[in-house]
């Protein structure tokens, strides 16, 4: 989770994210996905 938050009981959303992004190799697989904390301003 790049955002350090749980998913788990939270109101906020959540975008999901490659950790090796996909230019780089990454593959849309469980393991390579990360819950990504959406900015706000």
């Amino acid at each position: 989770e790049y955002c350090g938050l749980s998913q788990e009981g939270q109101e906020a959303t959540f975008h999901i994210d490659h950790a090796i992004p996909i230019t780089a190799g990454g593959q849309t697989v469980a393991e390579n996905l990360a819950l990504a904390c959406v900015s706000w301003m």
